[in-house]
């Protein structure tokens, strides 16, 4: 990445052909707060897990090699050796419901978060999808200002000549001035709502 942004000296003509498309469709939503929303959520799913595997036995094995004198005797030059194996299992009856009752608890949480991620989601995707109408709007409302300004630099052009030929008065012409560069303001602002509006939807 850049250390500084670098501003354009001018900018550039608005393309809308990246934004065909009527909407966005199967696209993943990437936003910081969705990613926290889906740790959360696989957190959730993780503590459920941990509250079921209460309602399973669990099963232990051991095993062991040991070898040496039975006794302490150092006159007696018998070693032996041993082999020791086993499992030890461990099993909750659950009789006064508890383990049920913590599956339950953990799956309530666990249900808000996964419903409060699919709302983020659903509400992000709106956003775009409002924000991507408004790139739309903003370039169409470039499309006929520039049209505007191309029938205003005209109309000024025929005026000037007019004027110069004798058909027109001096006023006439400075309205027609006037005129022009508001146009020409417009044009240029709305080149600006444009980009800025392409912006809140690239956020």
């Amino acid at each position: 990445l850049k250390d500084e942004i670098t501003p354009l000296d001018k900018l550039p003509e608005p393309d809308l052909t990246q934004y065909a498309k009527s909407g966005l469709g199967n696209e993943i939503i990437t936003r910081p707060e969705l990613a926290a929303m889906e740790s959360r959520a696989h957190a959730a799913k993780f503590q459920i897990g941990l509250s079921k595997a209460g309602l399973l036995p669990s099963l232990n094995g051991y095993g062991g090699y040991s070898y040496g004198k039975p006794n302490r005797d150092t006159f007696n030059k018998t070693w032996n050796d041993y082999w020791t194996a086993g499992l030890n299992l461990t099993w909750e009856f659950n009789l006064g419901g508890r383990s049920l009752k913590n599956v339950s608890s953990a799956r309530n949480p666990a249900n808000s978060v996964m419903a409060a991620r699919d709302d983020l989601e659903e509400s992000l995707t709106v956003q775009a999808n409002i924000a991507l109408e408004n790139v739309r709007q903003e370039f169409e409302n470039y499309t006929i200002s520039g049209r505007q300004y191309d029938i205003a630099e005209r109309q000024y052009r025929i005026g000037y000549e007019k004027q110069r030929a004798g058909n027109l008065s001096l006023n006439r012409l400075l309205e027609l001035e006037a005129d022009l560069t508001s146009i020409e303001q417009l044009h240029k602002a709305s080149r600006i709502n444009y980009f800025l509006s392409e912006t809140e939807y690239l956020y």
